[in-house]
């Protein structure tokens, strides 16, 4: 009979264990989904465009250079090409990425509300996202 409950208790721990796990891995996607968001929303607050540099300090993430890609492919929002390329103090080359226009701002928007529903975060005020999209100034043509 104790044999009886100690296998009992170990399926108990076991599935406690398992449901931990399932927690945590939850918590890890949240965290990605919420650094995502942070990358979204900087691309938002940023007319004037953003770095690679300013997208790592935003979001905390380690490759900036790789969410301005994702956005255009992804989700099919333009960005300003040739993408603008300037130098710094110490004569290294950095790239900055800009939106085409407030038409693409609201798509970006759009994701953002979309992003925060499908993974449960809370999200900014729309009406004030949508003020700041229709401030985006418009780069013209972009290059295919």
């Amino acid at each position: 009979m104790d044999n009886k409950s100690a296998t009992t208790a170990n399926q108990s721990s076991a599935n406690q264990h398992s449901k931990n796990n399932n927690d945590d891995k939850n918590n890890i996607k949240n965290k990605t989904a919420y650094k995502k968001l942070r990358v979204l929303i900087h691309f938002l607050y940023s007319p004037k465009g953003v770095t690679e540099k300013s997208i790592n300090e935003a979001a905390h993430v380690m490759s900036g250079r790789n969410y301005p890609t994702y956005i255009q492919r992804e989700h099919d929002i333009l960005l300003v090409n040739p993408v603008l390329r300037k130098q710094d103090k110490e004569n290294s080359y950095y790239s900055i990425y800009q939106l085409k226009n407030a038409e693409q701002a609201h798509k970006l928007v759009d994701l953002i509300i979309h992003h925060c529903k499908r993974f449960e975060l809370t999200c900014i005020d729309e009406v004030a996202m949508r003020l700041l999209a229709d401030k985006f100034p418009d780069r013209g043509e972009v290059a295919a």
